[in-house]
């Protein structure tokens, strides 16, 4: 009996050292410390992983490490120098550019991933090559706030990406632009003749346009995964997809300068009752509509062809209209 106490003994202080030791770990590693940018102005390239560059307060000694994807980092007038990412991979829980910094964040074709969100009211830039991935949260573009992309290989938003009033988002021309989640542009959004995916998460999510016209218009946009997307305000686009799921008008409408293309089995929808949308096909060429319908869900409400050059073709499907056709004057369809 003797050797079995002092073996259960040993084990129970063996436990106890043990969870000791992984609390310890993980909540070391949990901890989320702030980083505030504080290179000096002295001429010489200052790099993100530096941790010179770094302090704990705003304005106070370098010397402390270099963000951590559990860390929330600030640019403010604590130091107004550039930044420049030169590691493969830099980290962030939080990256917050405030107003007050009047240098340039710029990822130099490197890849920066936050853990939650972006806040810009000041300018981040991706040039070539650069990627730009957030976790968690919705990320903001305030009044004043850039994010200058059009040469970036890709963003992947994981929420909502909101462009204030005041806020500028200068979308990739090829690279890709991946959302999943939602989309709300009250400022200015140029789209660089690129494409926009849309995948959301879950059914909840929105895109809100803030209407059409210049800073306000998509050029390609591409509709992926399972769920349900909506739109709030009308909406101009080049080429129009939905690949898989749902998209949902709900009372808005849609003008469409290139092809509309519906896959079977996913379906473009009006959930808004009393009010009927209207597609339009507003292009100066060649237009093609391919388009799937259900017994209860037509391939349009209204539709309208408004076309100024070239003409707009059915191809392989046929296409249920619910309410109305309207072919403008000087506008061309054809359906053989």
């Amino acid at each position: 009996m003797g050797k079995i106490k002092v073996v259960l003994f040993k084990k129970k202080y063996f436990y106890q050292i043990f969870f000791i030791l992984t609390f310890l770990i993980f909540s070391g590693n949990a901890y989320a410390a702030n980083r505030y940018w504080v290179a000096a102005d002295d001429g010489t390239t200052k790099y993100y992983h530096d941790s010179a560059n770094w302090s704990h307060i705003s304005g106070g000694a370098g010397g402390k490490s270099a963000p951590k994807l559990n860390d929330r980092v600030f640019f403010d007038d604590g130091s107004t120098v550039d930044c420049v990412m030169h590691k493969k991979k830099s980290k962030a829980k939080v990256l917050k550019i405030l107003s007050s910094y009047t240098g340039t964040v710029n990822l130099n074709g490197k890849r920066l991933v936050v853990a939650e969100n972006i806040a810009l009211y000041g300018t981040l830039s991706l040039p070539a090559n650069s990627i730009l991935q957030t976790k968690k949260k919705t990320s903001y573009i305030y009044n004043g706030g850039t994010l200058s992309a059009e040469n970036a290989k890709k963003i992947d938003i994981f929420s909502v990406l909101d462009i204030q009033d005041g806020g500028t988002f200068l979308a990739p021309s090829t690279g890709q632009l991946f959302f999943r989640g939602g989309f709300r542009n009250y400022g200015t959004f140029t789209h660089n003749n690129g494409t926009v995916f849309f995948g959301p998460r879950d059914n909840s999510y929105q895109v809100v346009t803030s209407g059409t016209g210049t800073g306000k218009d998509f050029y390609n946009v591409t509709k992926l995964g399972a769920k349900s997307f909506k739109m709030n305000g009308d909406m101009q686009v080049n080429n129009f997809k939905i690949q898989r799921g749902k998209w949902d008008v709900f009372g808005n409408n849609m003008f469409v300068k290139g092809n509309w293309t519906t896959y079977v089995g996913n379906r473009f929808k009006d959930s808004k009752t009393g009010i009927v949308s209207t597609v339009t096909f507003n292009g100066s060429g060649n237009q093609t509509i391919l388009a799937n319908h259900t017994n209860s869900i037509p391939s349009f409400e209204n539709l309208t062809i408004s076309n100024t050059g070239g003409v707009v073709s059915l191809s392989t499907k046929d296409v249920d209209i619910d309410n109305t056709l309207t072919i403008d004057s000087g506008a061309t369809l054809d359906i053989a």
